[in-house]
């Protein structure tokens, strides 16, 4: 079954706007995020100093406090009053304007604040968390640990495949909290393939006729406010995996590959992010195949048709790279060392 909808048709559309405040101030259970295991760059990301905001903004007798282990649990607590965490404006204030709050993950501790332009020319993975895991810490942390081990295989694979050695370069993934619910993601994913297709497990109330790019934009209208504070000449990829549990694997349409407001996205279905990641083909062509579009790859027949083994390759069928496509890759930016 084929996994991939191509949006044929590039997008570009410059959105102005700052991601908006995120005020903190919420209640729930968790458990602390233990340290990736994979290696990523973290130059992008600095820790925001909470208490120095809250004294700042609320008197030096204020208190930055957690009132939970969750991301959303901090506030500000002078006396017997608490406010709310602005981390918008605890990032611009300590950082700089071009600085807005990213999570790269459910816990407390994990609030980064980016600049953008020092994740130029790399890959940064996404994970969407669906609302029934919204304040589940460990399956947060499942999903980053099954994303992260899916995202090196593919790198892994490409520097394998490429003639130099050279390969892209990795951001730490960033973590979205989604108010949909799994069954609002997977409806999403089976809405995206044609009828003919579609599991048994997708809901007999579904349309007939497929909206061929729903989980892609969908899934893009999520996170591109994670996006909005990046300079126009910052060069981003983002692949957007969509944790809901382990019901994820039943459900395996909708990848696809676009630019959108100057970032370079794929989306993959709920399945890839809940690989195991013992399997060693588990998310290598989903992933290879449509971030290959990200970095200016097209269907291998398609350019090359009369190549007998056009079928064997990453970007139609298969997992080998051309040596077109390899040169390509190693004239782009993403692919500098």
């Amino acid at each position: 079954m084929n996994l991939e909808v191509i949006l044929n048709k590039t997008l570009r559309h410059v959105f102005g706007g700052l991601f908006g405040a995120v005020l903190i101030g919420l209640a729930g259970a968790a458990t602390a995020q233990p340290a990736l295991s994979w290696e990523f760059s973290t130059a992008p990301y600095k820790k925001p100093d909470f208490q120095r905001y809250c004294q700042q903004q609320y008197g030096w007798d204020a208190v930055a406090r957690k009132q939970g282990e969750h991301v959303y649990n901090w506030q500000c607590t002078q006396g017997a009053n608490n406010y709310p965490m602005n981390i918008v404006a605890a990032c611009s204030d300590q950082f700089g304007s071009d600085h807005s709050p990213v999570i790269v993950g459910a816990s407390a501790e994990d609030w980064r604040c980016t600049n953008w332009q020092q994740a130029n020319n790399k890959v940064v993975p996404v994970i969407i968390v669906s609302a029934n895991y919204f304040y589940n810490i460990t399956a947060s942390d499942s999903a980053i640990e099954v994303v992260a081990g899916v995202v090196e295989k593919v790198k892994a694979h490409y520097k394998s495949q490429m003639n130099t050695g050279k390969t892209f370069s990795l951001v730490e993934p960033i973590i979205a909290l989604s108010l949909k619910s799994n069954q609002a993601w997977h409806d999403s994913s089976c809405l995206t393939s044609p009828v003919e297709h579609r599991n048994l497990e997708c809901s007999s109330v579904l349309p007939v006729t497929a909206d061929r790019g729903r989980l892609f934009w969908d899934a893009v209208n999520e996170v591109k406010a994670q996006f909005a504070n990046k300079s126009e000449l910052t060069n981003v990829v983002a692949p957007i995996f969509i944790f809901t549990g382990n019901e994820g694997e039943a459900f395996g349409l909708g990848a696809a590959a676009l630019e959108w407001e100057g970032v370079k996205y794929n989306v993959q279905p709920p399945s890839v992010a809940v690989c195991d990641n013992n399997d060693t083909q588990c998310g290598l062509y989903a992933v290879g195949h449509e971030i290959g579009h990200n970095f200016g790859l097209k269907h291998t027949c398609d350019v090359q048709p009369q190549l007998e083994t056009c079928h064997s390759s990453l970007m139609q069928s298969g997992q080998l790279l051309m040596p077109f496509e390899q040169a390509t890759l190693n004239e782009s930016a993403f692919f500098s060392w």
